[in-house]
């Protein structure tokens, strides 16, 4: 598993950190900026069928 595949499973095996979160947000950011894009945003509500709903913002553009 690459490193940022094993800090995506902590984050999702552990109760959430914003500070965290962002930080680790930014990290893959910077890292790989050509080959993905990043967003943080809150979960609204996770359906039984696996299916997720976010909020629209991108926590990593909002000023803290």
């Amino acid at each position: 598993m690459s490193n940022a595949g094993n800090e995506l499973f902590n984050i999702i095996n552990s109760p959430t950190d914003s500070y965290y979160n962002k930080a680790l947000g930014y990290e893959l950011e910077n890292t790989f900026a050509e080959s993905m894009s990043v967003s943080l945003s809150n979960i609204i509500s996770i359906s039984s069928d696996g299916g997720i709903e976010i909020e629209e913002e991108n926590l990593l553009r909002k000023e803290s």
